[in-house]
């Protein structure tokens, strides 16, 4: 199995680690901490056409919640949903409306 590691700083110089599961989600823990302590962030059903961008579209979201200064939790959740929606069309482009839309449901 091929796990992709995000890091990504967080204020006061601590720092998360998310783990990408593919279609099974993604786990964040505290980079310090053991990874039997990350929270896993389950996936969302979808039907997928290409997989192109899903890691790219999840690390965007990731790093825009970051800035947005939202929770990690928070952030991860709407990543995975970004990256869910990404796999469901061909190419790796979502219209911008539909990722205002996405991140705004949660």
């Amino acid at each position: 199995m091929s796990l992709n590691m995000i890091d990504f700083p967080r204020p006061l110089s601590s720092t998360r680690r998310v783990i990408s599961h593919g279609s099974r989600g993604v786990s964040i823990v505290a980079a310090n901490s053991p990874l039997s302590s990350a929270a896993l962030i389950p996936a969302c059903s979808v039907a997928v056409v290409d997989t192109t961008g899903a890691g790219d579209a999840l690390a965007g979201a990731l790093l825009y919640g970051e800035s947005c200064n939202l929770d990690p939790i928070d952030s991860a959740r709407r990543a995975v949903r970004i990256a869910a929606e990404v796999v469901t069309i061909t190419g790796a482009r979502l219209d911008p409306e539909r990722v205002r839309a996405v991140w705004n449901q949660l």
